[in-house]
């Protein structure tokens, strides 16, 4: 649901840029609402399953990561309240790899 959440809003936001316009104030709010009713569903589905458990480190990682994208809520948003801002992270990836893989030929630089 998360993933489709990002999908749609980067399709409409490409959409908006090709016609010259941005989100309004409104939309923006509208957005952030649903990402945090998404939050509230992974959360309550995150309680049902550890319900009447008595370990549950391994739904620890779920339990993170639900912490985390609430905690960074603007900044997993911000490529809907910046224009410039690209909805993935694939260049810094694409040049961490570069890198990455020099290291491993040359052995160090």
């Amino acid at each position: 649901m998360l993933r489709s959440f990002f999908f749609d809003t980067n399709k409409w936001k490409k959409e908006l840029m090709d016609m010259g316009v941005y989100f309004s104030e409104k939309e923006i709010k509208d957005y952030s609402n649903k990402f945090l009713e998404i939050l509230d569903m992974g959360d309550a589905e995150y309680q049902q399953a550890i319900e009447g458990k008595q370990r549950i480190v391994r739904f620890d990682e779920e339990r993170c990561l639900l912490k985390r994208l609430r905690e960074y809520a603007n900044e997993h948003l911000r490529y809907i309240t910046v224009p410039e801002v690209p909805c993935g992270n694939s260049g810094a990836e694409r040049c961490a790899k570069e890198v990455k893989r020099k290291v491993r030929v040359s052995g160090g630089f």
